[in-house]
């Protein structure tokens, strides 16, 4: 049961960084610093924005499975907001890539967390990232 719903948030983290995209006109959003919510979607499950990028996760008796983490700093709040709201620590993360706007946040999860990823993407985090990752995601690439 506990991997058809890794697989699960799985599918709903690669609908969400496939979401995540802002046009140009939604630039302005960025300067006016990190506004961060999390909306209930159904039963257990949770997507969590930024003024730039969204992810999912799944609070589940065992634990919370983590779609991309984020950024540190999102990645800290969102922490914090599950300790808070549901008493509960992220026990996996599902990573749809590794782009820093989707990835670093990772290890603040490290305490508790089993990564889930593709076989690749330890060797893509340890990697630089390309000076235009940023742009990749959110702003010239949609």
């Amino acid at each position: 049961m506990f991997s058809k719903l890794v697989r699960l948030v799985t599918s709903l983290c690669l609908a969400s960084a496939a979401s995540s995209c802002v046009q140009g006109e939604d630039e302005a959003i960025l300067e006016e610093g990190p506004e961060r919510e999390i909306i209930h979607i159904a039963g257990d499950l949770y997507e969590v924005r930024d003024p730039v990028h969204n992810t999912v996760f799944l609070v589940t008796s065992e634990g919370v499975i983590m779609g991309d983490p984020m950024g540190v700093e999102s990645a800290q709040w969102i922490k914090e907001e599950i300790a808070e709201r549901f008493n509960a620590t992220v026990e996996y993360v599902i990573y749809s890539h590794h782009h820093p706007e989707h990835s670093t946040g990772g290890n603040v999860f490290a305490d508790t967390a089993t990564f889930v990823a593709h076989e690749n993407t330890i060797a893509a985090l340890n990697a630089p990232f390309p000076s235009n990752a940023g742009q990749m995601d959110h702003v010239t690439q949609c």
